[in-house]
């Protein structure tokens, strides 16, 4: 398995560090969560500068992936808090998905086709499938994307 990269977009801080929570401890602990970016008050600081910081924050953090990558048994990251479409454009640069809680959806993210929609609720709802839902289609589409080998006859 390559390593797997999942940003978390809208939903609330609770929501989103639920969702982390479960693809850590249910993961077998093979995926590590970053967060960064929440207020004392637990919300996201949404100031123009405290934007800036966070797109900064998460360029470091992802520009130490080769060595995470080499030094860490983690097949995975979750960041778990993205606010903007700066930081979304990183994440998929980074060869990263996206994952949208909807409840509320974000105002300032779209969502693009191949994002998955996320509940932190067991079992899903409806069209939004529940964290390890989501992390074994991620598996499977890592897989699918994997050159093929094929022996010679």
């Amino acid at each position: 398995m390559g390593f797997l990269l999942i940003g978390l977009a809208g939903g609330t801080v609770k929501g989103r560090e639920s969702v982390a929570a479960t693809l850590v401890d249910q993961g077998g602990r093979s995926l590590g969560a970053y967060a960064y970016g929440i207020s004392a008050e637990g919300r996201l600081d949404r100031s123009f500068s405290r934007d800036l910081a966070r797109v900064n924050n998460l360029t470091k953090a992802l520009d130490d992936l080769p060595k995470l990558k080499r030094t860490t048994p983690e097949a995975g990251l979750v960041i778990t808090h993205l606010a903007g479409e700066d930081e979304v454009a990183i994440m998929r640069l980074a060869g990263g998905v996206i994952w949208h809680l909807v409840t509320p959806v974000s105002a300032s993210i779209a969502i693009e086709i191949g994002d998955l929609l996320v509940t932190p609720r067991s079992g899903g709802i409806g069209h939004l499938y529940d964290p390890l839902e989501a992390l074994s289609i991620e598996l499977v589409r890592q897989q699918a994307a994997k050159p093929k080998k094929f022996a010679r006859a």
